[in-house]
């Protein structure tokens, strides 16, 4: 209780006045010895005067006047009990009659006045984000105070039991017994005293009313806590009305906005008009402050807004529609089109990126809500709903039912959509059909070219249109048709390296239309050099391909005025361009016929060589073996006359050598044991070109380093001269087995004919490679298969069954060579207890622990260390007599009983012992059996004789 002095004490400026006991007596109209006693018992507070008086507050007589009815004066009181009684009756009343809002304020004013606290709330729980929302709050002024941000219970531990154990809770500042958390939380408010209580409806905790005092230290009567308890039950049972009926408004919200989607899709309007309605019916349903809907353009990487609503209420803060966003420039877009999911973002989220907390800060949005929409498996855009007045929690409820309508809206886009790209192709499908009957109508290549050039030109109403043709051998661009010239005095030779023109580089790698613009400021600086050189203000390359075969680019170019290529333009010169490849490769259909037969004997002769070989890989063969008949396919069918096979190490992470062909000895001797890492052939394959799923290092792409050169040694290759092959070009297969799993490469070089290999001939590289791959995958799976059959699943040392076979070995050879033979037989003290502490996973970890010192504390591949079951080791030490095994038991014990092992996961805390029974051939037993008999007696005699000891047998401990 705190009895220190009040009088003098200002508060709000307010003098608190104190009275004497006969001023107290006059003011309640009690006697002197009742008010004694009530403030023996701690019911009313008071101070003690240096004479021994008491002195009451005045704060604490108001407080008592109102609960007992007592006065100066009165004559006719109610009790408390009929007081209480009486206004519960016109509470119940209030509910009938009144709005169920209005009914709480009065019933919660009543319950702050009667109590005299200086402060209540009453806050409504939220079970999904584990928070209380302060619903209504009043200070002793009468004043309100409503507040919307949310209070995280775990920050509030008094709270949270309330409303775990729906109990009431009283914490006083003083108070020892209090939970200190909760007692700090007073102090940091300025406040004495709070009550928490719970407000419960069928058993459902909706939140919590608290009653502070700024004061003074409470403790409250029962009956007023009685009081209190029905006041909040009437409370919480008008709280569910009102929720009940907000549900209901919610749901008939939803409803009309699906019933509104559905109108859309049905209706005539336009997509834009269409979309203005959605988007404001998602505001209003979902009460936010604005909403967003973009469309996204897959081919410009590129977010659209074409729709917003904003409520009136709050300023604008963007233009209505029309922003263009790129893909990397928003990340809130981004993420959800990359998910594919919905997603909430809230300002206060502490684990929220600084940039996204900035770009949320910068649009005044605390809350967002953003959700994909999607058609099938097309990206149709993104529907955005925001809150800027205060941090909204968006429920799962609301995540589902805006994914649901955006469903609806993403139909409507793509139909829209869908209809407006069809009227638009089926003009340029027209054009199309046009060019084609002309391309088509002469068998002449270059009258071919000739008339597509100058019916680009027509169509798209261009200054130029120049062809280039693609030529494999030379890896260059030749150009074979235009219809103008630039006229700048300065002729163009019309070829270009594959390389030489970033425009075709990214044409041909993307295997797509690139547009270039002078004004553009991302353009690369060779391509801006060369349209200043040429006076091009805008120019569009189109890739000329024939079943994904690049045959050729065709660029249009402006030189009058900046030309912005449409989508619709590059679609049209697309389909002609398409027409144009097609009629080139039906020209050159025939001289490919040709030199088709003459590769068709050549086929027919590898084929018959790698059908030979492949008999010879019947059944389980060597690594070795394997190589050889490689060897013999790559130089006799494949032709390739030099080659190296290296093989990958899963373990290492690198590559060995193993096998050469053509290579010299020495050369040979210096790769037996290299070792090249992993990073030397993905440096070459990030440079290579696909060829089937091999890859071709060209040296016109790649420069070889001199790191490089020494992990893949292509000795004494001189320049060829004239040929397609260079000394610098090397091939790569990898070797795939049946599993998809990568078990080596073969790099070939120096082909016979000296040419680029073709695809054919990759693709018979990569068959056999595939057969020889498959079955070292065998081979290994089968030494494997073996290992395992010997060998324990958890700890990997040798199992019951193999120590049997090997013991019998063992004891044969040291008979016949007459030498000593040990063995020991390993039990773990208390490992049941231990298993039934900690759990079985722990015991597993227990005894691959017990495994690694063992192993440790044994001879490497001399030495045979097995499982014999559950928690029992058998060691077989050979060429080891019976002293020599007591130290290295000894050992091994010792070496346990020091090792601190895991119990609970993560804490090292515990110890573990053995007991180990030692057998000796030729000193105990003759036989192998009688090894493991007379070892298990010795092991019986250490466990009897107290464990964590070594036992020999016939000589104890």
């Amino acid at each position: 209780m705190n009895n220190k002095p009040v009088q003098n004490i200002k508060i709000e400026d307010t003098p608190v006045v104190s009275f004497s006991a006969d001023e107290a007596e006059l003011y309640l109209g009690v006697s002197r010895q009742q008010l004694q006693d009530w403030s023996d018992r701690g019911l009313i507070r008071y101070e003690q005067t240096a004479k021994g008086n008491r002195r009451y507050s005045k704060n604490e007589m108001d407080r008592f006047v109102k609960w007992h009815g007592y006065g100066a004066g009165n004559g006719d009181v109610y009790s408390k009990v009929n007081k209480m009684r009486l206004f519960a009756d016109l509470s119940e009343k209030m509910l009938e009659k009144m709005n169920p809002e209005e009914a709480i304020k009065l019933i919660f004013l009543e319950m702050m006045n009667s109590t005299g606290c200086t402060t209540a709330s009453i806050s409504l729980f939220d079970e999904v984000s584990n928070s209380l929302t302060t619903m209504i709050e009043f200070n002793i002024d009468g004043t309100e105070m409503i507040s919307e941000d949310p209070y995280f219970l775990h920050e509030y531990p008094a709270s949270e039991r309330v409303i775990r154990k729906q109990e009431r809770q009283l914490i006083n500042i003083s108070d020892q017994k209090s939970d200190s958390a909760e007692r700090d939380l007073l102090e940091r408010f300025g406040e004495k005293s709070v009550l928490i209580l719970p407000l419960v409806y069928n058993k459902m905790s909706l939140g919590v009313v608290e009653l502070f005092d700024t004061f003074h230290e409470r403790n409250y009567l029962p009956e007023e806590l009685a009081f209190l308890d029905e006041m909040c039950g009437l409370i919480a049972l008008s709280i569910n009305k009102t929720q009940n009926v907000k549900r209901i408004e919610t749901r008939n919200r939803v409803i009309r906005l699906f019933l509104n989607t559905a109108d859309l899709m049905a209706s005539a309007m336009d997509l834009e008009t269409s979309l203005s309605i959605f988007v404001q019916n998602i505001t209003e349903v979902f009460n936010a402050s604005w909403s967003e809907l973009y469309t996204y353009h897959r081919d410009r990487e590129e977010f659209k807004r074409v729709a917003y609503y904003q409520i009136p209420e709050i300023e604008k803060i963007m233009p209505l529609t029309g922003i263009a966003v790129r893909l990397p420039d928003d990340k809130l877009l981004s993420n959800c089109l990359k998910s594919r999911e919905s997603a909430t973002y809230y300002l206060d989220d502490p684990e929220l990126e600084q940039l996204l907390i900035e770009r949320l800060t910068e649009r005044k949005e605390k809350a967002v809500l953003i959700v994909p929409l999607i058609y099938g498996e097309t990206d149709i855009g993104i529907l955005k709903v925001v809150e800027s007045r205060y941090l909204k929690r968006f429920t799962e409820g609301d995540r589902r039912l805006v994914s649901a309508a955006a469903k609806h809206a993403a139909v409507v886009i793509y139909n829209m959509q869908l209809l407006n790209e069809t009227k638009q192709r089926n003009a340029e499908l027209s054009t199309v059909l046009d060019v084609a009957e002309t391309v088509t109508s002469t068998v002449d290549i270059q009258s071919v070219l000739k008339s597509l050039s100058e019916k680009l030109c027509e169509v798209i109403n261009v200054f130029s249109t120049e062809i280039y043709y693609f030529n494999q051998n030379r890896q260059q661009f030749e150009r074979v048709a235009e219809t103008a010239d630039t006229k700048t005095g300065e002729s163009r030779t019309g070829i270009y390296k594959a390389g030489d023109v970033p425009e075709f580089d990214r044409c041909i790698n993307k295997k797509t239309p690139v547009s270039s613009y002078i004004d553009d400021p991302a353009l690369d600086k060779k391509t801006r050099q060369e349209m200043i050189r040429w006076g091009e203000k805008s120019n569009l390359c189109v890739p000329m391909f024939y079943k994904n075969q690049i045959i050729g680019i065709t660029c249009l170019t402006e030189v009058g005025f900046i030309r912005r290529f449409s989508e619709a333009d590059i679609r049209l010169v697309s389909g002609i361009v398409a027409q144009g490849a097609a009629a080139i490769e039906n020209a050159q259909a025939y001289t490919r016929e040709q030199t088709e037969r003459a590769r068709l004997v050549k086929l027919n002769k590898r084929l018959s060589a790698l059908v030979e070989l492949s008999g010879q890989m019947r059944g389980l063969i060597s690594q070795d073996h394997l190589i050889s008949i490689l060897a013999r396919v790559m130089s006799e069918a494949m032709e390739f006359r030099r080659w190296i096979a290296y093989i990958f190490d899963p373990d290492k992470l690198s590559f060995q050598i193993a096998a050469t062909y053509g290579s010299s000895n020495a050369a040979k001797l210096k790769n037996s044991n290299h070792v090249i890492p992993t990073a030397i052939f993905e440096g070459l394959i990030s440079d290579a070109t696909m060829i089937s799923h091999s890859y071709f290092i060209d040296h016109m792409n790649h420069t070889w380093d001199d790191d490089e050169r020494f992990h893949i040694p292509m000795e004494n290759l001189t320049p060829m001269g004239d040929s397609e092959w260079h000394h610098d070009d090397l091939l790569i297969i990898p070797m795939i087995g049946e599993k998809g799993q990568l078990l080596g490469y073969i790099a070939a070089y120096d082909p016979a004919d000296k040419k680029r290999p073709t695809h054919e001939i990759v693709r018979l590289m990569e068959v056999f490679t595939g057969k020889i791959a498959s079955s070292i995958e065998l081979e290994r799976l089968h030494e494997q298969l073996s290992r395992q059959a010997v060998t324990d699943g958890l700890t990997g040392l040798f199992n019951h069954r193999f120590l049997h076979e090997r013991i019998v070995e063992e004891a044969a050879k040291a008979e016949r060579y007459q030498t000593p033979l040990s063995v020991l037989m390993i039990d773990l003290d208390n490992f049941k207890k231990y298993n039934d502490t900690y759990g079985h996973p722990q015991g597993d970890k227990l005894l691959k622990g017990i495994t690694r010192i063992l192993l440790a504390g044994t001879r490497l591949k001399v030495d045979v260390v097995a499982r014999y079951g559950g928690e029992e080791f058998f060691i077989i030490l050979p060429s080891t007599p019976a002293d020599e095994a007591m130290v290295i038991a000894e050992r091994l014990r010792i070496s346990t009983e020091h090792q601190l092992f895991e119990g609970n996961p993560g804490q090292y805390d515990v110890k573990i012992t053995l007991s180990i029974g030692i057998a000796t051939l030729p000193d105990h037993t003759e036989t192998a059996s009688g090894l493991v008999s007379k070892s298990d007696k010795a092991l019986y005699e250490a466990k009897e004789t107290g464990k964590n000891r070594v036992c020999l047998y016939g000589a104890g401990a």
